[in-house]
């Protein structure tokens, strides 16, 4: 037993792991990852179906997701980050990706001036993502969550 743990242990010192908060660059690939992949299978037409023909996306597990639920769920947090961080942005409304979530839910073809504005909403969340304080959205997106939870 080395010196200092005799002296920890002497004075009773607990000692805890550090918590490293993980670096900006993986936070936004977790955050923007599903809506990322979501408009460029749009974009590109090439977008995964189940056997029943509903719109799914893998998950960062590996696990196929329906979209729908989960873009509206990232909608209405992103709505609650936009207009609690930037109430007076035209994009706090997130109009182009609810209505390409409507027209996925209804299997409706998503025109290219409502995946232009989706796109651009949805560069508008990256922006506000990278430039506010973490632990803001981070309370927000949890409340966010508490709000959907007790919803249901």
């Amino acid at each position: 037993m080395n010196r200092a743990l005799k002296r920890a242990l002497k004075h009773k010192r607990v000692q805890q792991e550090r918590v490293v908060p993980l670096p900006r660059a993986i936070d936004e690939f977790v955050v923007f990852d599903m809506p990322q992949r979501m408009l460029d299978e749009i974009k590109s037409d090439r977008l995964s179906v189940d056997a029943e023909g509903t719109p799914v996306f893998q998950d960062n597990h590996g696990v196929w997701q329906e979209i729908t639920p989960s873009l509206a769920g990232w909608i209405v947090t992103w709505e609650r980050i936009l207009t609690t961080l930037t109430p007076a942005s035209p994009h706090c409304s997130l109009e182009g990706l609810k209505e390409i979530n409507r027209n996925l839910n209804d299997d409706i073809d998503i025109e290219p001036e409502t995946l232009a504005l989706a796109i651009a909403e949805f560069e508008y969340c990256r922006h506000v993502f990278r430039n506010s304080d973490r632990s803001k959205i981070q309370s927000i997106a949890k409340t966010s969550q508490i709000a959907m939870l007790i919803k249901d």
